[in-house]
């Protein structure tokens, strides 16, 4: 049984890091999710890149321009305010 080198599993480890790893423009870290489905919130971060949420978990491998920690802060992604008095 062949084994795998501890210096070629850990340039394994680089390499797949770095290919895994997504670029976004806005990571907001820690906040507390409350997505509208009705469920309890939930910590997570998201992702945003050219205005468009691209993730929402807990980003490893983000790589973003700006940071934003949202440590005790609710996040509500996605949510449009639609509310207009028309009627």
């Amino acid at each position: 049984m062949n084994k795998v080198k501890p210096i070629n599993l850990f340039l394994m480890l680089i390499i797949s890091h770095s290919v895994l790893s997504q670029q976004a423009d806005i990571l907001i870290k820690n906040g507390r999710i409350v997505d509208g489905t009705g469920n309890s919130w939930y910590n997570a971060d998201v992702a945003i890149t050219n205005g468009k949420i691209i993730y929402i978990g807990r980003s490893t491998n983000i790589i973003a321009e700006k940071t934003i920690d949202a440590k005790g802060l609710m996040i509500a992604p996605g949510f449009i305010d639609v509310h207009t008095h028309i009627e």
